[in-house]
């Protein structure tokens, strides 16, 4: 064996050694970062390249199962011819939509037929409650209008309506006339003031006169009260009257107390005398 063979085998054979001696306090060897990614530019063999010289180009459909929307160009001629002869029609994307469509003035048969339906009223929701303003009614209609009496109606019958009486209902009916009690007679500056309770609201009626059961004068309030007050004026200082009260509940129901009598009381000046 030659020099020049020897040498590149003492090459090969001190390479191994290095590579199989193990480091130091290490077995084996030691491959950093094995789980990564490692990229390794490949050149492409001369007799590979030729061959995809050959290859034309073409479509590749990456995702053969989605949906792609292609732009097409002018078709054949064949294929216009055959589109030419398809008549104008309506197509229906999502028939189970609803789609409104503004018609066109319709045809004259149909216009005819229109013109045949006389007017009449329309419920397209004949469920719900639709409030539609009315022209003036024929005069036919106005005057069965004219023979409908005046009436109530009760739209909502079966709901709770709470109505605030103007009249007591305990009133209702009633054929009690009112108790008049505590008469009293008190002088005041210019007349006789008379006072009395009811037991219930009633109207307020003083008679009077200047002998016993003749009652030539009346004083009345048309309030409804229960505790009255009136006042009696134009009396004759020091004369006595006699006099009753009256009054009448919201049912109509009269009451009169028994007489009684005042005396209208005289004002004495007297001149006021100091003696020195």
């Amino acid at each position: 064996m030659n020099a020049r063979k020897i040498i590149p085998l003492l090459a090969l054979a001190a390479l191994i050694a290095i590579l199989t001696v193990p480091a130091h306090g290490q077995n084996g060897i030691i491959v950093n970062n094995a789980d990564a990614i490692r990229q390794q530019g490949v050149r492409l063999d001369g007799g590979l390249s030729n061959l995809t010289r050959g290859v034309g180009p073409r479509v590749v459909l990456d995702y053969a199962n989605t949906k792609r929307e292609e732009r097409v160009a002018a078709p054949p001629g064949a294929l216009q011819t055959l589109f030419a002869q398809v008549p104008v029609r309506v197509v229906l994307d999502f028939a189970n939509t609803a789609r409104h469509e503004r018609v066109a003035a319709p045809p004259s048969a149909l216009q005819t037929l229109f013109a045949q339906v006389s007017p009449h009223v329309v419920l397209d929701y004949a469920n719900a409650a639709r409030h539609e303003r009315i022209a003036a009614p024929p005069a036919a209609l106005q005057t069965l209008f004219g023979q409908v009496a005046p009436r109530i109606v009760l739209q909502y019958a079966n709901t709770s309506r709470q109505v605030t009486l103007t009249y007591p209902a305990a009133l209702i009916g009633d054929t009690i006339p009112p108790l008049i009690r505590d008469v009293r007679a008190q002088s005041v500056g210019g007349g006789v003031k008379i006072a009395w309770t009811t037991d219930e609201f009633a109207t307020s009626e003083v008679r009077h006169g200047t002998a016993p059961g003749v009652y030539t004068q009346t004083a009345s309030a048309p309030l409804y009260e229960k505790a009255h007050s009136l006042t009696l004026t134009g009396l004759t200082a020091g004369r006595t009257y006699y006099f009753v009260v009256r009054g009448a509940d919201r049912s109509g129901n009269q009451a009169q107390s028994g007489e009684y009598q005042v005396k209208v009381q005289t004002k004495t000046y007297l001149p006021l005398i100091r003696r020195r």
